[in-house]
């Protein structure tokens, strides 16, 4: 009878006991995505929060697996603080918050110094964190030529969406993500210099605040960053509106 972690812990550590293609780091990391998403989920309805799709779940726990499998190989270029983009360059930060109807996306503008220069929101029907991660990408590239600048850094926090949108990936085995890849690298044509990297969500909470605050308030279009609360522009801290 197993009743305590190490317990259980040791018991899948023996071969027999997993599936034989399953190696114990696989199985304790999808174990653990699994756990802290239950626990997330949880806790929202028990603070009366709408409750997660389990279509949106199961992708959020594939997203997960994925990250923390492409980091321990060292697959992507991996921040670790934001920084301010290379002088005259402009950098981006983009993220897409999911209801069960629809997203929100967000894109936000930064120059060299760090300042904000642009911030836009848009919405759209797709429920699926992929495609709408890669929908706001566009959306953020078509805001940089808007603006007339030509050399730009985007950060995605989603590590399958920025492995497919560069530009020599293959997206054939994401084919959902084709069109907005295309849209993506046609509007990059427009710029003299840019790159795309992966950014980990604890350095993208700008960009994903805006995003839940755009869901939340239902605001979409160009914002002025001075009617938006400080915490919202906070690239290390998730923004509530219980706390806002």
């Amino acid at each position: 009878m197993v009743d305590n972690w190490n317990d259980w812990e040791l018991w899948f550590l023996m071969d027999g006991n997993r599936p034989h293609d399953v190696s114990f780091e696989e199985f304790m990391t999808t174990t653990l995505c699994i756990l802290e998403t239950i626990w997330k989920e949880r806790n929202k309805k028990i603070h009366g929060a709408s409750t997660t799709p389990l279509v949106q779940l199961n992708e959020e726990i594939h997203r997960k697996v994925v990250d923390h499998e492409m980091v321990t190989t060292n697959c992507m270029r991996e921040l670790t603080a934001w920084k301010p983009p290379p002088v005259g360059w402009v950098c981006s930060n983009s993220d897409v918050a999911v209801s069960n109807d629809s997203s929100f996306l967000a894109a936000v503008i930064r120059n060299d110094k760090g300042e904000v220069c642009a911030i836009k929101t848009g919405t759209n029907m797709v429920t699926n964190p992929e495609i709408g991660e890669a929908l706001a990408l566009s959306m953020a590239v078509e805001l940089v030529n808007s603006l007339g600048y030509n050399q730009a850094l985007f950060h995605c926090d989603n590590l399958i969406v920025t492995n497919v949108m560069q530009p020599r990936a293959a997206a054939t085995s994401h084919f959902k993500l084709e069109t907005a890849k295309d849209r993506f690298i046609n509007c990059c044509s427009n710029l003299r210099s840019w790159d795309l990297i992966h950014t980990p969500r604890a350095c993208n909470f700008i960009a994903h605040n805006v995003a839940k605050w755009a869901r939340f308030s239902n605001t979409v279009g160009s914002i002025n960053p001075l009617t938006l609360e400080t915490n919202i522009l906070d690239d290390y801290v998730e923004w509530s509106h219980d706390n806002g």
